[in-house]
């Protein structure tokens, strides 16, 4: 109820009250008009007929009424806010929306922010806890001018982690169930670990369609398991439950002033690479946040890559080495130890962002930071590695050899 009305009724109480108790008593006008906050020539109308009815104020037109759908439609698309709705009408009609204060009296006076409120309602089921899902989908046969005159036709996985909105862009000439598989294994080693699931439409390269039926390809359940964690196909009909995903290809825009530009497809993934990178350290409009920003509470909630050497078997390149008697395996030119009881045995190389993960039979056996010294031996390896070669002395007791052996490695 608003304030006006609650002094009317206030009003009209009063005024009841005494024309039943004090039928000769005519009231101080003046007086109530100070008390009640209501005009004087107000109070002597109702006090001639305290039943008349209130005449409605007749609304005010408005220099944004022609705008009107245009403003709603803003605030039923996106969970956005009242600044950001006037900032994207004052880029489009700037001789119109010069007042932010007036913009702002305008949508509440509609009640276009209970508009906004209704979206936040009805898509709250969408927003997504950290780590709990990620979006994914297919931008399809992009066609790209190189300046050479070659145009070069792909396709570009995309990925959305629910709550973040931290975006991944994965280059593919083709989109086969291959492609799907090397883009999803790229996806998690680029991002450190594993969502609770991943959501996507009945796209070919994992569904297929018998007697009417869609089914996940054998293949695909099969990946399922290898990852533990599920593929999850979209209602049909309800794009706003992968709106994410769809949200995220609009960035695919951000390509077009590139056209003619670029020499080489090299250079055209390093330029959508690129686009990636300045996507995420921009905001989300949704969450007010830098998604990159979001992105590092949301790795704590993945879960880690602790079945990789098995996800290796659907890449045709793993990069598998015997561990050498130096304990040495070879990564990028530079040499990252291994226990010592490895020797002669084939060991899977693997890295995440700045880690390399070594893996014996689909076991973690150690992990090393990415360096640029041409040597990284762990000190426990390179002390394993020295007692081969160094003979405790007759009468020396297990304290002073040891002492002797960590001696020698200091001094390497």
């Amino acid at each position: 109820m608003s304030v006006t009305k609650a002094k009317m009724q206030k009003l009209r109480g009063e005024i009841a009250f005494m024309k039943e108790n004090y039928p000769g008593l005519k009231p101080n006008f003046s007086a109530m008009s100070k008390e009640i906050g209501i005009s004087r020539q107000t109070i002597a109308k109702v006090w001639k007929d305290p039943t008349s009815p209130s005449k409605p104020r007749q609304k005010r037109k408005s220099k944004f009424d022609p705008y009107y759908q245009e403003i709603r439609e803003k605030f039923e698309i996106q969970s956005t806010t009242i600044k950001a709705v006037f900032q994207y009408m004052k880029a489009r009609y700037p001789e119109v929306f010069t007042s932010y204060d007036s913009f702002k009296s305008y949508v509440r006076a509609n009640k276009l922010t209970e508009v906004r409120e209704e979206y936040l309602k009805s898509h709250v089921r969408y927003e997504t806890e950290p780590g709990e899902e990620v979006q994914i989908d297919w931008k399809e046969s992009i066609q790209f001018t190189l300046s050479t005159g070659e145009v070069i036709e792909f396709n570009l996985f995309a990925a959305v982690f629910g709550y973040s909105r931290y975006t991944v862009f994965i280059y593919s000439r083709t989109k086969t169930t291959e492609d799907f598989i090397r883009c999803m294994i790229e996806l998690m080693i680029r991002t450190g670990g594993v969502p609770r699931s991943f959501k996507t439409d009945n796209m070919s390269a994992i569904v297929s369609t018998f007697s009417g039926q869609k089914r996940k390809l054998p293949v695909i359940r099969q990946f399922e398991k290898d990852i533990e964690t599920p593929i999850r196909l979209c209602r049909v009909r309800q794009p706003q439950s992968k709106g994410k995903v769809e949200s995220a290809n609009r960035f695919v825009s951000w390509l077009e002033p590139y056209q003619g530009e670029l020499s080489s497809e090299e250079e055209l993934i390093e330029t959508i690479e690129k686009i990636n990178r300045q996507i995420n350290q921009e905001s989300s409009r949704t969450t007010g946040y830098p998604r990159v920003l979001l992105m590092k509470k949301e790795k704590e909630h993945l879960r880690p890559l602790n079945r990789i050497p098995l996800l290796d078997s659907y890449l045709k390149e793993a990069d598998t080495q015997k561990v050498p008697a130096t304990l040495l395996v070879n990564y990028e030119g530079h040499g990252y130890s291994v226990p010592k009881k490895f020797i002669a045995k084939r060991v899977k190389l693997i890295r995440i962002e700045d880690e390399l993960q070594i893996y014996y039979n689909n076991d973690l056996i150690c992990t090393h930071q990415i360096s640029d010294r041409p040597l990284n031996y762990k000190n426990e390896h390179y002390l394993d590695g020295l007692r081969d070669s160094i003979e405790p002395k007759k009468d020396e007791t297990a304290e002073d050899y040891e002492s002797r052996i960590q001696k020698k490695a200091e001094e390497s």
